[in-house]
């Protein structure tokens, strides 16, 4: 598919000295399923089944068709269940999103970019000026696959990565956006005290509490089914709560966006019962519904006495994000 460097590069790479890449995870353990050129849904199937007999613990996959696999299917909800969470590209055909991101047992990642990043005779430029702005300079290209399936969005648009053999390309896709997601998702697995505590036991718990913590704590911009539930934040999925700066949205962008949206689906989903033999659930990643962790950080005075300094109150309400501390 000619992406699986790239999107590896973004979970693991190890930078050459002081030079190089350097991926979001790269003390995780890094498993690889090539698929071929030529690829269908059906072929994931010995993927997914490696995934089930190896203990993986996320699995990312930048493979979407438009029509579903009830064989596939069945491999994916057997492998949440043993506590696989899978994060899957939302698609690059600029329609609704493929399969298998909108399965409800896996989680959608769709792309972003950013306006301004890019050279003015760059292709990026071109697919900046033409998409749909969201928030705060964000924008989501054409090719990028949308719906009420989505789950998150990520950097998916001239994004610097590892490329064969030995080198470094500038890529688009939602793969790409995908692997940033995956990788965030590790970081939570490996460091999270819900998976060290409530949620250790492999099972579909512990996914739907990692699906949770992504959506629940990422900044939405846009409509829902452009970006999902938003850009996610790092800092608040991994516990380390910090002030939220709103994304402003243009309401005007957002409302024309969800009607465009509603007449996309329309005419997709119009007959599509009649035109697949088997067509598995669509819909969100399903998740676990229960408080996040941790709670919000205490303060306690170091004065000792049973009034605060007004420098201590001030310490406390910059924890909290109440104060720029000015």
């Amino acid at each position: 598919m000619g992406h699986g460097t790239p999107c590896a590069g973004i979970i693991g790479a190890i930078p050459d000295g002081a030079s190089g890449i350097r991926g979001y995870a790269p003390e995780s353990d890094l498993h690889v399923c090539r698929l071929p050129p030529d690829a269908r849904c059906s072929d994931l199937v010995a993927a997914l089944d490696y995934c089930l007999e190896n203990g993986i613990d996320v699995a990312c996959l930048g493979f979407g068709c438009e029509r579903g696999s009830a064989i596939v299917e069945q491999r994916i909800a057997a492998a949440k269940q043993q506590g696989v969470g899978i994060f899957a590209a939302a698609g690059n055909s600029a329609g609704t999103v493929l399969f298998p991101a909108c399965s409800p047992h896996v989680m959608a990642v769709g792309a972003i970019g950013q306006t301004g990043s890019y050279p003015e005779d760059s292709p990026q430029a071109v697919q900046a000026a033409a998409a749909t702005a969201v928030a705060a300079g964000l924008f989501v290209p054409l090719f990028s696959c949308r719906g009420p399936e989505l789950d998150l969005c990520a950097p998916g648009v001239a994004v610097i990565a590892c490329q064969s053999p030995d080198g470094y390309a500038i890529c688009d896709g939602t793969s790409l956006a995908g692997a940033h997601v995956t990788a965030l998702a590790a970081l939570i697995l490996a460091h999270h005290g819900d998976f060290k505590g409530g949620f250790a036991r492999r099972d579909f718990q512990r996914v739907e509490r990692l699906f949770q913590i992504l959506k629940d704590t990422a900044q939405p911009i846009g409509h829902p089914w452009q970006t999902g539930a938003g850009l996610p934040d790092a800092a608040r999925a991994l516990g380390v709560w910090s002030a939220r700066r709103p994304l402003e949205v243009p309401l005007d962008v957002e409302l024309g966006a969800m009607r465009g949206a509603i007449r996309q689906m329309n005419h997709i989903y119009a007959g599509a019962e009649a035109a697949n033999a088997f067509e598995p659930p669509r819909g969100p990643a399903n998740v676990t519904r229960w408080p996040l962790n941790p709670a919000p950080l205490t303060f306690h005075a170091e004065s000792g006495g049973a009034k605060a300094t007004v420098d201590e109150l001030k310490a406390a309400m910059t924890l909290a994000g109440l104060s720029d501390a000015r």
